[in-house]
């Protein structure tokens, strides 16, 4: 490399550098697509600012494209994006439809069956028009039937629309013979001014024209319209031209450039039917009238009678729904009739009844049944009643657990028989008896057949105290406390007027022992029937005293003697003692003991010169000190 060269290289080393870079930059794909992605943004911005045409011409049809292909790839998530737009618009246009439709009819009908209607029809045969047209003529006040969008420079027809009714014309033709007529109007009778033609008139049709910087507007229009009509048209071309300005103003025949433009054209077909206040309107009002009854009549006793139906069908869910022990399956009308298919408890009401008992009319129920157990509180419990039967005076309840409680007052057969049995009702975990008391009734059958009292026993209760009356043998009164002892109710024992024969026994034999007297001759000598007293004695004395002993009563027995007072005081009194001694003595003999403290002397004396043989005597005190003891019982 000479001087030259290295030169070059010191000088141009930057710039070749530089030109690398470029060249790298010009080169790569990926940088490039960084660079336009960080300026095109800002160069779209710029574009929109200035309102250059350029840029939406030069990316309309790409755009388009990409919406078509992406369309065909991906139709959902286009529906997707243009469902909250198409719905409102699709109901509005139906609902417009509609609406006409309805005032078509609504027209036709109202003056179908009236004169009016037949001289119409008279007139369409005679013209050869269609009865729909001849009436719309003689019903419409005015009506835009089309609107013309022309180039106003050009004469170029830019939009048209129009009722759907009318017969198609070169529409192309009527808008260049438009300016030719509007011109030859202007240089005719105006060549210096600037007003324009507005309005045309042929027969029943007018033509209005409204003119823009850009363009104009014509209006065929039926009958004669309001003002207030050429104010709208005005309104509807100056929000043309606010939104396509610029491209009507370089309008060429490219429609490409004007989207959404026959929408816009749509605003100015209006129309107005004639004022119902006119009277031969209003003279044929009541054929639809009529009909309009005719169909609201049909289609209320339609919707009544389905009304009635799904009414009857909810009352008959409502009624089964509160049937206790019933489960609903399925509830369906068919046939006319209401087919219910469930689960009945065999316990629970029948469906057809519970129905009629609430006013419901069951005629037309179609029932299918399944019998099941339901587990209900109250189901359970006429269960375990209808299975275990309880007298009238016993409570059953039942926790939320299944335990099963019965209290009150039963039988004792009852009870034993309920406690003996083994399977529980359904729904039952456990059966308590501990609240139930025995009735008086079986208390007492119960306990007489323990006491097994004599007949002539009275047993009775007063709540839980045995109580006796009546004659009770001593020997089976004692048994009675240890009898009483296994019953653990018995809380107490009482006795009312009773009768102990044995004591009874006791008194009689007493008072019979108090009567014999044994009768002595003179002094200690004894009379010849004293023997036959002592034996009576001894008797009455052995049964006494076998019967204190049981009574465990005390039996005093003194042998008291006596004298007639003759002679002196101590004489009569040592006879007394003799006597009684010697009469002791002989019951000492024949019973075989000794009678302690058995001997006494009548303390009575009276002085006689008098013998009295009757007074010469001995006889027996007999002392009971108390009654007998009554066994007591406490538990």
């Amino acid at each position: 490399m000479n001087q030259l060269d290295e030169l070059r290289e010191i000088l141009l080393e930057e710039d070749r550098r530089d030109l690398a870079a470029i060249r790298r930059r010009v080169d790569d794909p990926a940088v490039r697509a960084r660079e336009m992605a960080e300026i095109l943004p800002r160069a779209l911005q710029i574009s929109e600012a200035a309102d250059d045409a350029r840029l939406s011409a030069a990316l309309q049809n790409p755009v388009t494209h990409c919406i078509k292909q992406t369309i065909q790839r991906d139709t959902q998530t286009f529906a997707d994006a243009l469902f909250p737009v198409m719905g409102p618009a699709i109901r509005r246009a139906i609902s417009e439809a509609l609406q006409g439709l309805v005032e078509s009819i609504n027209a036709a009908v109202e003056s179908s069956l009236t004169p009016r209607g037949l001289r119409w029809r008279l007139e369409a045969w005679r013209t050869g028009s269609s009865y729909g047209s001849v009436a719309l003529k003689h019903t419409l006040r005015y009506r835009v039937e089309q609107a013309l969008l022309i180039h106003r420079v050009s004469g170029l027809l830019i939009d048209h629309v129009g009722v759907d009714d009318l017969p198609s014309k070169d529409n192309d033709a009527v808008a260049g013979m438009l300016l030719v007529v509007q011109d030859f109007v202007r240089d005719s009778f105006a060549p210096d001014s600037t007003d324009t033609l507005e309005t045309l008139e042929l027969g029943d049709h007018f033509v209005w024209v409204v003119e823009g910087p850009y363009a104009i507007l014509a209006c065929v229009i039926r009958n004669a319209a309001p003002a207030e009509l050429r104010t709208h048209l005005s309104e509807v071309l100056e929000d043309i031209h606010a939104e396509y300005g610029t491209a009507l103003e370089t309008y060429h025949g490219d429609r490409d450039r004007l989207p959404g433009l026959s929408l816009e054209m749509e605003r100015v077909l209006l129309s107005e039917r004639q004022n119902s206040e006119q009277a031969k309107a209003k003279s044929a009002w009541w054929p639809a009238v009529f009909l309009l009854l005719a169909v609201l009549g049909g289609v209320g006793w339609l919707g009544w009678r389905q009304w009635q139906e799904n009414a009857s069908l909810d009352r008959v869910r409502t009624g089964l729904a509160s049937l206790p022990g019933f489960i609903p399956l399925s509830i369906n009308p068919e046939g006319g009739l209401v087919h219910v298919d469930g689960l009945l408890d065999p316990l629970a009401p029948q469906p057809r009844q519970w129905l009629q008992d609430l006013g419901i009319d069951a005629g037309l129920l179609a029932l299918k049944t399944r019998p099941y157990h339901s587990l209900a509180p109250g189901f359970i419990l006429a269960r375990a009643r209808a299975q275990l039967r309880p007298p009238a005076g016993v409570q059953a309840d039942l926790d939320k657990h299944g335990n099963l409680r019965f209290s009150g007052v039963a039988g004792s057969d009852w009870i034993r028989q309920a406690e003996a049995v083994w399977m529980l009702p359904d729904g039952v975990r456990s059966v308590d008896f501990s609240g139930l008391t025995p009735d008086a009734g079986s208390l007492l059958a119960a306990l007489r057949r323990r006491l097994n009292p004599p007949p002539e026993a009275q047993v009775s209760l007063k709540g839980e105290v045995v109580q006796l009356t009546g004659e009770l043998p001593w020997d089976w009164l004692n048994t009675v406390p240890g009898f009483l002892a296994g019953l653990d109710w018995v809380q107490g024992l009482e006795y009312g007027p009773i009768h102990i024969p044995e004591w009874e026994r006791v008194k009689a034999q007493a008072d019979v022992l108090r009567t014999i007297k044994v009768h002595f001759v003179e002094a200690s000598t004894p009379r010849a029937d004293a023997y036959v007293e002592i034996e009576r004695a001894v008797e009455y004395i052995r049964e006494l005293r076998e019967l204190t002993e049981a009574l465990r009563v005390p039996l005093r027995l003194t042998v008291v003697g006596s004298s007639d007072g003759v002679g002196d005081r101590d004489r009569n009194l040592e006879l007394r003692r003799d006597r009684a001694k010697l009469v002791a003595q002989m019951l000492q003999r024949r019973l075989g003991d000794r009678l302690a403290e058995a001997t006494a002397v009548d303390p009575a004396f009276a002085a006689s010169d008098t013998p009295d043989p009757d007074l010469r005597r001995a006889w027996f005190r007999v002392e009971l000190p108390r009654e007998p003891q009554v066994p007591e019982y406490a538990p």
